[in-house]
């Protein structure tokens, strides 16, 4: 792996030495921004919203998609 996934690789190998099935990723602030290998989507207002991801976190393609 490269250095610019370097959190997903650090996050991936503490996901590997516990019973969860995923983790919920923070940014510095303690916001919501992704899981360890997707992004998070949630109903509110009956309006479908994902976290702000501008400065931290990963746009994958599904996210893209959905938006």
């Amino acid at each position: 792996k490269h250095l610019n996934r370097l959190e997903q690789v650090l996050l991936r190998t503490e996901l590997d030495e516990r019973s969860e099935d995923d983790l919920i990723v923070t940014n510095c602030q303690g916001n919501v921004i992704e899981a360890t290998s997707s992004n998070i989507f949630y109903w509110q207002n009956e309006k479908l919203c994902t976290p702000e991801i501008s400065t931290s976190g990963v746009d994958g393609i599904i996210r893209q998609a959905i938006i």
